[in-house]
């Protein structure tokens, strides 16, 4: 993706926003979060922009640093979500 860390990272946080709320729930829903990134440098930038996504809310996260992603991507984000019965 075009733009980098930054506009890749905002796009997936609003991917994930979107399947959530196309399914009933929302981001205070998620419970745990593995975001995998090529350049553990890029750590900070992509946690101040998780942080503004989740907006107070804190769900556990597991993040990794690996070789390489599909189609070039530099972040990749994974969401369990839990919604209780209604």
């Amino acid at each position: 993706m075009a733009g980098g860390l930054d506009a890749e990272c905002r796009q997936v946080l609003a991917n994930l926003r979107g399947g959530l709320e196309a399914n009933g729930a929302a981001m205070s829903d998620v419970v745990k979060t593995m975001v995998f990134l090529t350049d553990m440098a890029e750590f900070a930038a992509m946690n101040a922009l998780y942080v503004e996504a989740f907006d107070g809310h804190r769900p556990a996260r597991s993040t990794i640093c690996v070789a390489g992603l599909p189609l070039g991507a530099c972040v990749e984000i994974e969401a369990w979500a839990y919604v209780g019965p209604s």
